[in-house]
């Protein structure tokens, strides 16, 4: 299993402005990049949009059907399907390929159209791939002493208030 990423605030506030952008060029609620194992990296919504659902439900069925998706590409040959949409009555989304390990999702409604939310959505992927190249998974030092701290907390969370 592979870590998350580690994303320095430069990075998060040139994804912020190109997500932003994104946004108000193709008018879609919500724009989403997120791994492979569906951990949110970055998340951002209109200020027109309603409040999203659940951004980690979301994130975690957008990357079942992506990674579903994946497996019918590789059992018709292919070594993948570089999108994936999903198109309701009111609502659509739209999911491509940024690189092996992250996801740019788009989540739209009748104010876009599909083709310029595809066209987009390929030309923020062009942009954003230079700022993810260098990022380095997070460690996460698991050792005894991180277990003896958590193990305290969690007595403590669950103590009786007596």
């Amino acid at each position: 299993m592979k870590a998350a990423l580690n994303v320095h605030e430069d990075v998060a506030e040139q994804l912020e402005q190109h997500l932003q952008n994104l946004l108000k060029k193709s008018r879609a609620r919500y724009a989403m990049i997120c791994d492979r194992q569906g951990f949110v990296m970055h998340f951002n919504s209109a200020l027109w949009a309603d409040p999203p659902p659940s951004i980690d439900a979301l994130a975690s069925l957008i990357v079942s059907t992506y990674a579903a998706s994946d497996a019918l590409a590789k059992l018709l040959g292919e070594a993948n399907f570089s999108e994936s949409i999903q198109q309701g009555k009111h609502i659509a989304a739209y999911t491509e390929y940024i690189n092996e390990e992250l996801l740019l999702s788009t989540i739209f409604d009748g104010q876009g159209s599909l083709g310029q939310i595809k066209l987009l959505s390929h030309r923020t992927i062009k942009r954003i791939t230079p700022l993810l190249e260098n990022l380095k998974p997070l460690r996460f030092n698991l050792d005894k002493e991180w277990s003896q701290l958590t193990t305290l907390m969690l007595d403590h969370l669950f103590k009786d208030p007596q």
